[in-house]
């Protein structure tokens, strides 16, 4: 710069005013060059706020050109001569610090990106400044991203969110949005990330066109929340939309190249070779025109590329890409499947080459997690159990390349050092969300270790080898919710203050009851500030939630004690439980084979099946077609095909010992099935229903979901056996004013006890009143107390009142039931607590086409009807059975090492060791048959709840009904 030419400060002003306009516009190619020029004349003339403003300007120009360490030393520079020339809090003092903030978190310094962050705040609030609070709010929130810690972001987030209330620029608010569906999303709190990032959508197009480029980044969010959630399809319209926005912008970058491999990848899922090929081609290609160099950028674009001609049988072309891949970031991965390449072309010393390979570098990054130890960060567990998990892998792919029993041996030794990890993991979890997610990876390193420990045991059988295998099993079921059984019930022995006690059982209702209402209503119904407040409400009590158990912890090491002894029950304890003439067949399903573990009270028989292909698709076939379809002919094709499978392997013990009872612990999909319905011999299509050789006229039947819990409930309500026989009934019959009724009272039996989500009126169950007044009077004729609620004396208050302080034995709903299971919405429709209200106030979701004030009534409303799933968490209940006579009252999302997620494993929690529950639709009127049978025999004959159920099921067989109509009845207990 020539500084002899003598330029006026009218001409730095129209220098930075031009350099400005460029700013403004996101032109970068030279507003540079204009606050340079204004910049040295200011300096001149010493007018310091307005030189120091042409360096954030020129600051800004060299981070977006990735001069950071240049960037940081202007900005480093221009602080120092702020500090110096203006002594009170100033913007210009804060927005240095964010310039400085920026160039430490480009660098991954994030300790002091924090503290620039920091002290922007402060001065922003020294100066009632609404935007640098906001902006100074949403950087600290960045690093807590950046570093992990989600939730504590989340409520940086929410603080900011007054702060841009008035701001004109609506990008500072749709930066803050998107920045809460990022912190959802690493928190798993899938359907919450996804309203944010539909609402910066509606944002974005709202005041920047609906053909704005920043509309790329949210969409593509919304494919990968949509991904996480298994819904491909809509995950591919996501990524189409954006890449149709990227197109027309003729943008290629980074982000364009990771749009292309997730096309690639989802085209891959859904088995659509062709086009998944050439997007990963378009991927790598973008990438190498943007920098050729640097293969970090889509090693992982590599690595889904070749299993895509691994999938093709194009082995070498995978081989090529791999190398590439196995190269930079993904050594191990890459190493397994090259490994396997070769075992497709039976070339056993190159497989084991890079078995040993791969084994080389975990056994390299095990030392190096080792070497700098391992704090109680999730991540850190997450790490070493990812480690011991591929090693693991490893020895098991090595045994399978060389037939080498030390392999397995080396194997087996690892096992307790994962199961020790996996409890590492969980332990550090407080969200149940992770827990689930986390379950994932658990069962599949679970089905590993049960195939390693099945083949040790075919080479030499012992018991103690099936001891550990029932326990592997055991270790896989359930775990979250008897982690929070255990949870309670350590808080009634530790000395823990009682307020806290409430709080920790109040938080987890009122944080479902945020969630619930922001999934259900918060996309259209809210208006922005209410959003926002009820958004910052779930984040304050989920922080809270967790600070109170790490509070509790700390100061109740009892507590901590007590709490985290999960250990499974040993199978000696299990077999002393069963009855001499009952059994127990535990269940673990994986990819390809199918175990089962016969227990009776004195011996243990294992069984491995191998599974047809599409398992899964075959039980669901076998319930929609089969069995509601009542399509005889597939009924009884398929019923003795499952039979074949599950219970005909372990058929002569069943024989030999004379069993009179089964106890089923299923497993995945297996939770879904009625284990009754199978036929123990190759049946006619033309044969009677009666007369058809179901398993349920030869065995009791009962259900749980682990033995390990089953002996939990058997301790906590051991005195709900002897309870003097009461009843208490609830029956909302849905045929008044209240519940406008679809079906007309002359066709009552096609009344079935559901209801649709999104549904605004209600078949009347009109046997339902007859149902549980037939039940009060056969206990009243045996005299024993009975209480009945129908119609509009059927709501939820009276429900919870009654039911936790009248104590009765037997706890009997017979209601609607409420299911949808992509939402994994459950629940129970009872009566509501006004008088008078319309039919859409029991819309749980109500449709687009309602007005908003309408919609606003039904959602709250609503509320007061319906028993949601998570509420029974809250409940005490002491009754020793209760029976849902309501449509898939067992039903609910399958989460893999969990169970199904349905309204019984709240009632589990509740404290009820007994539920019959629903698999299907059931119909009014013979669920009242069945009901009443149920009861009379309990009352007349034997108080046994399997033997009971199995009578009241043969006595409508007697009918000839199709198993449509009673099949679905399963009990959970004993």
């Amino acid at each position: 710069m020539n500084n002899s030419i003598d330029l006026t400060t009218v001409q730095a002003d129209a220098l930075f005013e031009q350099g400005e306009n460029l700013f403004q516009k996101d032109s970068s190619s030279d507003y540079y060059v204009f606050f340079e020029k204004a910049s040295e004349i200011y300096w001149k003339v010493e007018n310091w706020e307005k030189y120091l403003w042409c360096q954030c300007k020129m600051t800004d120009w060299l981070n977006v050109k990735n001069h950071v360490q240049k960037a940081k030393k202007i900005t480093e520079e221009g602080l120092e001569l702020c500090n110096q020339k203006i002594t009170v809090p100033h913007e210009l003092k804060a927005e240095f610090h964010y310039r400085l903030f920026k160039c430490n978190f480009l660098q991954r310094h994030y300790e002091q990106a924090h503290l620039h962050a920091a002290q922007m705040l402060e001065i922003a609030q020294a100066l009632n400044h609404n935007r640098l609070t906001a902006k100074a709010y949403l950087s600290m929130a960045n690093v807590n991203m950046h570093t992990e810690k989600y939730a504590h972001s989340l409520s940086l987030l929410f603080k900011a969110l007054p702060y841009t209330k008035e701001s004109a620029d609506k990008s500072e608010k749709i930066d803050l949005w998107k920045s809460i569906g990022h912190a959802y999303f690493h928190l798993k709190q899938y359907q919450l990330s996804k309203i944010y990032f539909l609402r910066t959508v509606y944002l974005f197009k709202q005041h920047f066109g609906s053909d704005s480029l920043f509309l790329a980044n949210p969409m593509i969010m919304l494919g990968k929340i949509d991904m996480r959630v298994g819904d491909y399809t809509e995950a591919l319209k996501h990524y189409e939309k954006a890449l149709k926005i990227k197109e027309k912008h003729a943008i290629e970058d980074v982000e364009l190249s990771y749009l292309f491999s997730l096309l690639g990848e989802i085209y891959f899922l859904l088995e659509k070779w062709e086009n998944a090929d050439n997007y990963f081609e378009k991927a790598i290609r973008t990438q190498k025109n943007i920098n050729e160099k640097d293969f970090r950028w889509f090693a992982a674009a590599y690595y889904q590329w070749a299993n895509l001609h691994l999938q093709q049988n194009r082995l070498k072309q995978g081989r090529q890409f791999l190398e590439k891949a196995k190269a930079v970031l993904l050594p191990t991965n890459a190493a397994f499947l090259m490994a396997h390449t070769y075992l497709l072309e039976v070339d056993f010393a190159c497989a084991a080459h890079e078995f040993n390979y791969a084994l080389k570098v975990v056994t390299q990054a095990n030392k190096y997690v080792e070497d700098v130890g391992v704090n109680k960060k999730a991540d850190s567990h997450l790490l070493k159990f990812s480690l011991y998990e591929k090693q693991l892998n490893v020895y098991w792919n090595l045994y399978q390349n060389s037939s080498s029993k030390t392999f397995l041996e080396k194997g087996h030794q690892l096992l307790p050092k994962i199961q020790q990890h996996i409890e590492s993991v969980r332990l550090s979890f407080f969200n149940e969300a992770d827990k689930l997610t986390f379950n994932q990876a658990a069962t599949n390193i679970y089905h590993l270790s049960i195939n390693l420990l099945y083949v040790l045991y075919s080479l030499q059988p012992s018991k103690k080898l099936l001891e550990e295998i029932f326990s592997v099993s055991e270790k896989n079921k359930v775990h979250s919710l008897l982690a929070s059984i255990q949870s309670f019930e350590a808080l009634q022995l530790s000395k823990i203050p009682k307020q806290h006690i409430e709080k920790l059982q109040m938080l987890p209702s009122q944080i479902n009851n945020c969630q619930v209402f922001l999934t259900q209503q918060g996309k259209r119904l809210l208006p922005e500030e209410k959003f926002d407040e009820k958004s910052k409400e779930l984040a304050r009590l989920q922080i809270q939630y967790h600070q109170l158990i790490l509070q509790i912890e700390q100061e109740n090491p009892a507590y901590f004690a007590l709490k985290h002894q999960m250990p499974s029950i040993h199978l000696s304890d299990f077999q002393v439980q069963l009855a001499h003439h009952q059994i127990a067949i535990s269940y673990v399903l994986e990819a390809e084979f199918l175990y089962l573990l016969y227990i009776d009270n004195q011996n243990i028989h294992l069984k491995r099946i191998s599974l047809p292909p599409h398992f899964p698709q075959l039980l669901d076939t076998f319930i929609d077609e089969a069995i509601l379809g009542m399509n005889r002919k597939a009924y009884v094709k398929q019923a003795h095909q499952l039979y074949q499978l599950l219970i005909a392997p372990i058929e002569g013990k069943l024989n030999q010992n004379k069993i009179q009872s089964l106890l089923i612990l299923p497993d995945s999909h297996l939770l879904e099935l009625p284990f009754g319905l199978l036929l123990t011999e190759a049946s006619s299509f033309k044969t009677a229903y009666s007369s058809l050789p179901y398993l349920l006229k030869k065995y009791n039947i009962t259900y749980h979901y682990s033995a390990t819990l089953r002996q939990y409930q058997q301790q906590r309500n051991q005195g709900s056996k002897n309870l003097t026989p009461q009843f208490l009934g609830f029956a909302p019959v849905y045929d008044n004013q209240h519940f406008p009724s679809e079906v007309s009272e002359a066709l009552p039996a096609l009344a079935t006890r559901d209801i649709s989500i999104r549904g605004s009126h209600y078949k009347a169950l009109l046997y339902s009143e007859k149902e549980v007044k037939d039940i009060e009077d056969t206990f009243r004729e045996k005299g024993y107390n009975s209480q009945v609620f129908l119609r509009s004396k059927a709501n939820l208050t009276r429900f919870k009142e009654k039911a936790q302080r009248f104590t009765p034995k037997y706890l009997h709903i017979a209601a609607h039931g409420v299911s949808n299971r992509r939402k994994n919405v459950l629940g129970i429709l009872f009566s509501p607590e006004k008088e008078a209200l319309s039919a859409s106030t029991f819309n749980v979701i109500p449709s687009k086409k309602t007005p908003l004030q309408a919609r606003q009534q039904t959602a709250s409303s609503s509320q007061s009807a319906i028993l949601y799933a998570h509420e029974l968490y809250q409940l005490k209940l002491k009754s020793d059975l209760v029976f849902l006579s309501c449509c898939e009252s067992g039903v609910g999302r399958i989460a893999e090492g969990e169970g199904i997620l349905s309204l019984n494993r709240g009632l589990l929690y509740a404290g009820v060791p007994n539920i019959v529950f629903t698999l299907f639709k059931i119909y009014d009127q013979t669920t009242a048959i069945l009901a009443h049978h149920f009861y009379d025999y309990l009352l007349n004959q034997e108080d046994n709840y399997a033997q009971a159920l199995r009578y009241a099921k043969l006595q409508l067989l007697k009918e000839d009904l199709p198993p449509r109509y009673w099949g679905g009845f399963l009990l959970l207990g004993d």
